[in-house]
């Protein structure tokens, strides 16, 4: 027979362990999206998009709904909703400091350009370590 410890000290450490993951994973989210702007970003309009969201739309990164790849990084098709392709920009892991310099200069210089050659900024995901941004899906355009 089971003693009532030898059940009771597994589940117990599991369950510690467990908590302990998803408050660090939130922990390192929440750093992710102040250092990236956070919620000043707002004010431009943008939609802030959570990664589990563009993972999902995009099939976790697979290759098939790679777009194309450039040196900033990778573009890949996706779906949010029933009915919005849209063109997710996941750069590669460059230094930060060349990112968050002047990251909400470059945002709201983006939303406010409105010409149709240019693909519209539709959001921008802040969780990552370095944003990932999401365009209008322009099967024709390119983003590179």
């Amino acid at each position: 027979m089971v003693s009532l410890a030898a059940v009771i000290v597994p589940v117990l450490c599991i369950t510690i362990g467990v908590s302990v993951s998803v408050t660090w994973k939130w922990r390192i989210i929440k750093i992710n999206f102040k250092q990236n702007g956070g919620k000043p970003l707002n004010q431009y309009g943008v939609r802030i998009f959570i990664e589990a969201e563009l993972a999902k739309a995009t099939n976790n990164y697979n290759d098939n709904n790679k777009h194309g790849e450039g040196g900033f990084g990778s573009v890949y098709q996706g779906r949010i909703e029933v009915d919005t392709m849209v063109a997710v920009k996941k750069p590669k892991d460059v230094h930060k400091s060349l990112v968050k310099g002047d990251f909400q200069h470059k945002i709201k210089i983006v939303t406010q350009i409105n010409h149709r050659k240019v693909v519209k900024l539709k959001g921008i995901c802040l969780e990552t370590r370095i944003p990932l941004l999401v365009y209008e899906y322009d099967s024709n355009g390119t983003l590179f």
